[in-house]
């Protein structure tokens, strides 16, 4: 009898180390791919910006948040104020969407147009 309770716990205690160790993985999984989103949405946001520019030689974007309900990025842009200075644009990329607390956020800076 108290050798099969000791087997069981042994067993108990494997299956929930395991379980534990999957489980932490599976989160980082996801992780890195909200991180690959987020990343590729700020990308966006400067693809974006930059062609708004060089389309119409302004830094007025259409919206403020551009977003597919997934991720999205939020776009500044400042235009240059004395001579010398150069456009710059930041980014900045959600996933998930900014309404869920825990989101990962990625920026990216570009300056020199």
């Amino acid at each position: 009898m108290l050798l099969s309770v000791l087997l069981l716990s042994a067993i108990f205690s494997i299956v929930l180390s395991l379980s534990m160790s999957f489980t932490t993985n599976m989160q980082q999984t996801r992780l890195v791919g909200d991180s690959v989103r987020a990343f590729y949405a700020a990308d966006t946001g400067i693809e974006n910006g930059l062609y708004q520019y060089f389309k119409d030689k302004t830094t007025t974007l259409p919206a403020g948040i551009m977003t597919n309900y997934t991720y999205c990025c939020d776009v500044t842009m400042r235009e240059p104020q004395l001579p010398g200075e150069d456009l710059k644009i930041t980014s900045t990329g959600y996933s998930p969407f900014p309404a869920v607390s825990n989101k990962l956020v990625r920026s990216i800076e570009v300056q020199g147009f």
